[in-house]
């Protein structure tokens, strides 16, 4: 009966096999070759952070005509070669006459056709570009302009950016379009005011990042930095249709005279009717669903909040719309005053969102928070009024302790996540796992807790989103307990407490395999083409981790399912078909399928840890190949 069970549950039992280590010199260098296991996956996530990274400032490529060459020919089919602005005879006319020495700057590469006769001009974005980000990464845009200086065309070169994005905005063709038959000097004004620039429903993030990135390089720059309280993912300005929304009466709006945060709003007769202020740039970096989003907040006369407005959004449209749509939620801070919200902390706040987007709703209360904070403390510092007892008391360790209210359903939700992965380690590391009932208890709470409620399940594409971006320390306890006690277990205590107490997934084919019916007998050559299975995706995720794949990592794995409010069909195919074939195949989807669970084994410490394994051949296998993937980003084709 051992036998079968270890059979069932390779990733959950099969340290119960391991014999007990002996020795100090076998001790010694166990855990010498299994530190170097953790060194290679550290390697991994260093070179895919580093990755992501380096996509913001790549260099120019060397040889730039053969990579550009064939771009400009699509348009200029006569053109044969480039040269740079500086190898260009500009006596002889190699540069447009231009009263602007700007737009003679301007200029990278001369187009010459096959008597070194001048057909036009390019400037590419890059550098410049390369901090404006899109979705996933920077765009390098080139513009060709006439012999008369006028836009002939503009085509994308090279984008780090999502690749059906990129596609999207290639296919419209009339954003690229926009600028045709302008000057330079057109341009580079127009440009400042993105609100007047065509976008691509779909692509809005790479479009701005384009924009962003074409006003820089025109602009040297200047008019950018002029604009340092902008947000860089909300650039363009207040509009009095918006603010007609919050005061209907409003004829005209002007920035404050005090504070750039701030904006006056006037009635036609000139009476004030009250202020706005945005929440970004302050809420720039907290993410919903999928991205950012702003929100217009308006101040009465009598120091008191008003009513707000969800204006524009990267994240999931329709849970945009949900918010939008709720009028409780447009009073959320009506009565309170900046000062007040800023005092406020998102657990006394007790905000528990609009119904269906929970977690657009609750982003958008945090960058509430967050924007009355920084207008509390610009309005604080013009008054010239430091108290360093309000100090004290909203930072440090003691603000933080003063922050914590107990009775907030949100942080009872994280703690209660914390507990159910605490109990799963006391379960799983005690001889409490030997006992049916406590064990069927667990399964329970974390089937109904952890999965049906909450979707808080760990996968490939958490962590790699983790690897490129950080860790959202202020959002997500639950995950990161989760992935603490996932992570550390297997090195410390030599269990994989995770797959066998807390996957949601592991607990429904836990139960299947306990479930007598038939199954069907594999082959031994069936099996060996099964255990491929598993590396291949982790050499797909691998890829998609370092931008070479434009692939979504939740589609990968079934456990995006579990939160089925938003879950999408392929990941729905994943759930369902997987815990088929475990109905039929033991833990089908643990032993055959799952490369989260296979990366929590690989980590897991075994009497056997000092021995050269196949995974150690696939690690560094990736670890080759992202090396080689980091190489050929850098000397390019």
């Amino acid at each position: 009966m051992s036998g079968v069970r270890h059979d069932l549950l390779p990733i959950v039992d099969r340290e119960a096999l391991s014999k007990p280590l002996r020795g100090p010199g076998r001790f010694f260098w166990n855990t010498v070759i299994h530190s170097g296991r953790v060194l290679l996956l550290v390697l991994l996530i260093l070179m895919i952070r580093w990755q992501a990274e380096q996509t913001k400032s790549r260099a120019q490529a060397k040889d730039l005509t053969a990579r550009y060459l064939p771009v400009v020919q699509k348009f200029w089919p006569e053109a044969q070669r480039l040269v740079s602005r500086r190898q260009a005879e500009i006596s002889d006319g190699g540069l447009p006459r231009s009263n602007s020495r700007k737009f003679d700057q301007l200029v990278d590469f001369v187009v010459l056709d096959a008597q070194s006769v001048p057909v036009g001009y390019v400037t590419q974005t890059t550098p410049a570009s390369d901090r404006f980000l899109g979705f996933s990464g920077p765009t390098n845009l080139l513009m060709g302009w006439d012999i008369e200086g006028k836009v002939a065309w503009a085509e994308i070169a090279a984008s780090r950016d999502t690749r059906d994005h990129v596609e999207l905005i290639v296919r419209d063709g009339r954003f690229l379009a926009q600028w045709n038959g302008q000057g330079f000097q057109t341009v580079s004004e127009d440009i400042v005011d993105q609100s007047a620039m065509r976008h691509v429903a779909g692509a809005t993030l790479t479009c701005l990042a384009i924009l962003q990135g074409l006003e820089a390089r025109l602009n040297s720059q200047e008019l950018v930095a002029a604009r340092p309280a902008d947000s860089t993912r909300f650039p363009l300005a207040v509009t009095i249709e918006d603010v007609q929304k919050l005061f209907p009466q409003a004829s005209r709006f002007e920035p404050h005279s005090e504070t750039s945060l701030l904006l006056d709003v006037f009635a036609a007769d000139g009476l004030r009717l009250g202020q706005i202020f945005r929440t970004v740039p302050a809420a720039d970096q907290l993410i919903g669903y999928q991205g950012p989003t702003e929100v217009l907040v308006s101040l009465l006369p009598d120091g008191h909040l008003g009513p707000l407005l969800v204006g524009r959004s990267f994240d999931n449209e329709p849970y945009v719309g949900y918010v939008r749509d709720d009028a409780w939620f447009a009073e959320l801070v009506k009565g309170k005053t900046v000062k007040g919200l800023a005092e406020t902390t998102f657990e006394e706040w007790g905000v528990e969102g609009v119904s269906g987007a929970t977690m657009t709703s609750q982003t958008i209360a945090r960058g509430l928070l967050a924007a009355a904070i920084e207008l509390s403390k610009e309005i604080e510092a013009q008054q010239k009024q430091p108290s360093i007892d309000s100090k004290h008391q909203t930072s440090g360790f003691f603000g933080l302790m003063r922050t914590i209210n107990w009775s907030s359903p949100r942080l009872w939700q994280q703690t209660l996540t914390g507990l159910v992965v605490l109990l799963a380690c006391l379960v799983g590391l005690t001889h409490l796992r030997g006992n049916l009932w406590v064990r069927r208890g667990l399964q329970l709470l974390v089937l109904g807790y952890l999965g049906v409620m909450n979707g808080e399940l760990l996968s490939l594409a958490m962590f790699s989103g983790w690897a490129q971006s950080g860790i959202p320390w202020n959002s997500a306890g639950g995950l990161i307990a989760m992935s603490m006690a996932a992570v550390a277990l297997p090195l410390v205590a030599r269990t994989n407490v995770y797959c066998s107490h807390i996957c949601p997934h592991g607990v429904l084919q836990q139960w299947m395999a306990g479930h007598r019916h038939w199954r069907p007998r594999l082959p031994a050559r069936v099996v060996s083409v099964l255990r491929l299975v598993i590396p291949a995706l982790l050499l797909v995720a691998l890829c998609g981790s370092m931008g070479v794949l434009s692939i979504s990592l939740v589609d990968l794995e079934p456990f995006d399912a579990y939160s089925w409010r938003a879950a999408g069909w392929i990941t729905t195919v994943l759930a369902v078909g997987s815990l088929v074939i475990s109905w039929f195949i033991p833990m089908g989807y643990c032993r055959f399928g799952c490369p989260t669970g296979s990366l929590l084994e690989y980590l897991r410490r075994n009497a056997r840890s000092g021995q050269i394994q196949p995974g150690d051949f696939l690690a560094l296998a990736c670890l080759i190949i992202a090396g080689g993937l980091m190489l050929w980003d850098v000397v390019g084709p």
